[in-house]
């Protein structure tokens, strides 16, 4: 969160919540004193920050009988939202995690608090779980949210949490919940509408695809055609849960930006780095997935340079030391420190023999399954 250039970071949220440095941020709503708004920056651009005003709801119909929740997100802003929603509206406790968490005494402390479910993105959930195996029979909810969710991914989870049922919600952190929970009819990364809610796509190609557009008509927060910076289509099939229409989620716009094992690529961050090797390469392609290790789930993040002339051995090698040191993908992790954490595995570095196919979009990270 930021306010007149000063930031305020990551600390104890107990000892946020009760002080007084919220005052600044948190208020009552003046058109409904059930609400509260939180003003906190979106966390994911890098630029300048973005001021976001959410209300602090209580949704009954996501996690409703929750006891302790633990929840995995890496957006301060959604942390501190939802620690701030079981405080005011008496709901479920929560244990906010982030990457930086992941270490040693994780274990100690999910067993010592009991969590009966797991709200935030499929793949922090699957990591935060390597360090929970004392907990995950007594874990009966996963919810997830951030992420597009492939049938792999959710058939590894069902199995390492055998007692909990699974549920999914398409959100964004400037706006709430823009669908309804998952119904179970319809197919992975599909959701019904909201009432107060509206869908576009802009620029559909020919299969309905194209960049989603939102509209809220909440009294609370009114929003007009808000680009949510992700791809999908509007289905108007009948549903067997007795829902007419929904939204199919494809994945984010332009692939600027992926969720890796609870890493973040960002395209500017990949082209800062580029820069400090333009001596060493010309142009440079990035493809990631998630490779299994026997029963554990690990990032993998395979880098394609090119060079008029071509890359010796040597500079590869440069050229791997270099993004390994000095690419961030956390707040204040670099690729060499999320290695180190097991999220990911070591960065491969290969070169190509011909240049890049020119595109009409100059997509250089992609994730593949």
């Amino acid at each position: 969160m930021t306010e007149r250039g000063a930031t305020l970071e990551r600390v104890d949220f107990q000892r946020l919540v009760a002080g007084p440095a919220l005052r600044r941020f948190v208020s009552k709503s003046p058109s409904n004193r059930l609400y509260w708004w939180v003003r906190t920056t979106s966390g994911t651009t890098a630029r300048e920050p973005i001021v976001v005003i959410s209300p602090i709801r209580n949704t009954d119909e996501w996690g409703a009988g929750v006891r302790r929740r633990v929840l995995c997100t890496g957006l301060l802003s959604v942390r501190l939202h939802n620690v701030m929603l079981a405080k005011h509206l008496g709901l479920s406790r929560t244990l906010a995690l982030d990457i930086e968490d992941m270490d040693g005494q994780l274990g100690t402390i999910l067993r010592d608090f009991d969590p009966d479910a797991f709200h935030g993105t499929p793949s922090f959930i699957m990591r935060v779980a390597d360090f929970a195996p004392k907990v995950r029979t007594s874990v009966t909810g996963l919810y997830c949210t951030g992420e597009t969710l492939s049938t792999a991914l959710r058939d590894q989870m069902l199995a390492r949490f055998p007692a909990a049922s699974l549920r999914a919600v398409y959100k964004c952190n400037e706006i709430g919940f823009l669908t309804k929970p998952s119904c179970g009819r319809l197919p992975l990364n599909s959701y019904h509408f909201r009432k107060d809610v509206r869908f576009e796509v802009a620029d559909p190609d020919e299969r309905g695809i194209g960049e989603l557009l939102v509209s809220s008509s909440s009294p609370e927060l009114r929003v007009l055609r808000y680009r949510l910076g992700d791809s999908g289509r509007l289905m108007k099939a009948w549903c067997r849960c007795g829902e007419i229409g929904h939204v199919e989620i494809v994945g984010r716009t332009g692939h600027d930006y992926i969720k890796l094992n609870g890493a973040i690529l960002r395209r500017e961050e990949f082209d800062r780095i580029a820069r400090r090797c333009r001596a060493l390469f010309d142009d440079y392609r990035v493809i990631a997935r998630i490779v299994l290790r026997g029963d554990r789930r690990f990032g993998l993040i395979t880098l394609c340079v090119f060079r008029k002339g071509g890359v010796s051995p040597r500079n590869l090698q440069r050229i791997k030391d270099i993004f390994t040191r000095e690419l961030f993908l956390a707040k204040t992790l670099t690729l060499e420190d999320v290695v180190r954490r097991g999220l990911l595995l070591p960065l491969l570095v290969e070169a190509a023999e011909t240049p890049f196919p020119k595109a009409r979009k100059d997509i250089k990270l992609r994730y593949v399954e």
